[in-house]
């Protein structure tokens, strides 16, 4: 019997996205973001930022994903560059 597994997934680009909202419409702007599957991961947050998204995005659809959020939030992106182990 498994009781828990857990797979991991390799991707070349990596972006962590600091999401400012410009409005309070903080249901319309989940959902959007949950529209782009390259996402893997979005919190809300507290301190800097109101979401911080993890997501795999290449250079063409980082830019949508960009022009599509943009009338509803500053963002900063961030790319991994190198995954330290140890």
């Amino acid at each position: 019997m498994i009781e828990k597994f857990t797979t991991q997934c390799y991707h070349s680009y990596i972006q962590f996205i600091t999401i400012h909202m410009n409005n309070n419409q903080f249901n319309t702007f989940e959902k959007l973001v949950s529209e782009y599957s390259e996402v893997f991961a979005k919190d809300k947050i507290t301190g800097d930022g109101c979401y911080f998204i993890k997501a795999c995005y290449k250079e063409d659809v980082l830019k949508q994903f960009i022009t599509t959020i943009s009338p509803h939030a500053l963002y900063k992106v961030k790319n991994l560059l190198k995954t330290i182990k140890g």
